[in-house]
């Protein structure tokens, strides 16, 4: 790929995680790991993972300025992050091989990843729970809700940004046969 298409699709999906994080949506219903999946599968450099913490960080910016939510720095936040950077590095170095089997597997084992870790932060950081194992348990079952979510927008915007190369790449196939039995 040329860099100038890594520019367009990097603004693209900076875009993308800008804005279906300001404009109104279901708790966790973003394309966020989608993103990092993608930008850990396609681009080689390593620095792309910064595309979807910086769309991250702009829209906590911006939903910290204008709802006076205080999440920036907050420890919920440094959990949340670290839970991201594990993804990517899951992603990066776990099957690279670009097929619809590992995209979906690591749509699951991302939205899973990140239920984990960002929910042990949870547990850990918040007074709703006791540290203990009712506790963690607890803050476990009142977070499946926002699995669903989690789940299922990185399993549909999986589909939607990987499908192009995915498709183009079968009809790279198919042409490859095509002109070997002709």
């Amino acid at each position: 790929m040329q860099k100038n298409n890594y520019t367009i699709i990097s603004f693209f999906l900076l875009a993308l995680v800008l804005f279906s994080r300001l404009m109104p949506h279901a708790p966790n219903f973003t394309p966020l790991i989608a993103v990092i999946l993608f930008s850990s599968m396609v681009f080689k450099n390593r620095v792309y993972m910064l595309i979807p913490i910086a769309a991250l960080l702009i829209s906590d910016i911006l939903l910290q300025y204008y709802s006076g939510y205080q999440y920036i720095f907050s420890s919920v936040f440094f959990w949340t992050y670290g839970s991201l950077f594990l993804i990517f590095v899951f992603s990066y170095f776990y099957g690279r091989k670009l097929s619809f089997k590992n995209i979906m597997i690591k749509s699951l084992s991302g939205a899973i990843i990140f239920f984990l870790v960002s929910n042990f932060g949870v547990w850990i950081a918040s007074p709703a729970y006791p540290l203990n194992l009712s506790g963690l348990v607890a803050c476990y079952t009142a977070a499946i809700p926002f699995f669903r979510n989690t789940l299922s927008s990185t399993i549909i915007y999986s589909i939607i940004l990987f499908a192009p190369i995915l498709l183009k790449s079968k009809d790279a196939i198919l042409d490859s046969i095509i002109s070997k039995n002709s």
